[in-house]
């Protein structure tokens, strides 16, 4: 006979977390398809922890994961790398949050984090302000060398390791 110690702390929080009630599961696969499995992790979820609505947007949310991650697939077919802009703004000033906050979502990094495929920002530059641009190299999924191989020979080219801000 398997025996399991747990402290009475953590006793709410394994059956909340491992062992969801059937009525939930049914009622979220009848809500959304999704796979039985997939729904008693979805409200096992630390995030979720067994809320009905919070599990429908997270399934919801890998449900765009994963049509995301297909298409930045498709997108990479043939190619072995892409390059891109690292920002949709200018540089900002570490030291103005406000600023910072304004423009972190406008990073071009977003997409790649969340489909997996490997990316590397490299210093191209510099903005009139004297703050660094970037250019953002990615390549197919598990081809993490490709970007390195890329990354190294545009860096040759800008000859960037000689490049600094004007002071």
């Amino acid at each position: 006979m398997l025996r399991l110690a747990t402290t009475s702390a953590a006793a709410p929080l394994m059956s909340r977390r491992f062992f969801s009630s059937l009525a939930l599961v049914k009622t979220l696969r009848k809500q959304t398809g999704a796979p039985i499995l997939e729904c008693k992790k979805a409200l096992a979820h630390e995030d979720v922890d067994g809320d009905l609505d919070k599990a429908v947007d997270y399934l919801r949310t890998l449900g765009v994961a994963a049509a995301a991650k297909r298409s930045g697939n498709d997108a990479m077919e043939g190619l072995d790398a892409a390059v891109t802009i690292s920002s949709m703004e200018t540089p900002s000033n570490m030291s103005d949050m406000q600023e910072v906050e304004r423009t972190y979502a406008r990073q071009a990094r977003a997409p790649f984090n969340l489909i997996g495929n490997p990316a590397i920002a490299i210093p191209t530059g510099f903005h009139s302000d004297g703050l660094p641009l970037a250019l953002q190299i990615v390549s197919r999924a598990f081809d993490e060398a490709m970007c390195f191989r890329v990354a190294w020979a545009v860096e040759q080219e800008l000859n960037v390791a000689v490049n600094r801000p004007p002071v």
